[in-house]
């Protein structure tokens, strides 16, 4: 008998989980860079950056009760250079999920956009 293999719903909330700490450090890491630099209005910039972080954060937690919900645990957690992996329960049976760096740049512009709602396809916006 095959072991109940996840869904696509549950590898959607790992992956999410493993994302959105990405997504804090690029926040953070820009704020930083931001801060230091001679921008004009840095003040005003950051503090957008900021509550963007706040709402990724309120996000997490409910990332963190759906995984609770589904029966998901992530008990290993890596990330380096070449991406990120994870090692997960779901419903008892163990389970990996990885994603390299190109993907995860990928879905942080993705994620980041839609938190800034703006439109990646609008040409009018390119800089």
């Amino acid at each position: 008998m095959v072991a109940a293999s996840c869904n696509h719903q549950d590898l959607s909330c790992i992956k999410e989980a493993a994302l959105n700490p990405i997504l804090l450090d690029v926040l953070e890491r820009d704020i930083k860079l931001m801060m230091g630099s001679e921008i004009k209005m840095k003040q005003i910039y950051a503090r957008k950056l900021k509550h963007i972080q706040n709402l990724i954060s309120a996000d997490f937690v409910i990332t963190k009760k759906d995984l609770k919900n589904r029966g998901l645990k992530i008990y290993e957690y890596k990330r380096d250079s070449k991406g990120v992996y994870a090692k997960f329960l779901c419903r008892g049976y163990h389970h990996e999920f990885s994603m390299l760096g190109v993907l995860i740049k990928s879905e942080v512009e993705l994620r980041l956009a839609a938190y800034l709602t703006l439109d990646l396809k609008d040409d009018k916006t390119e800089i």
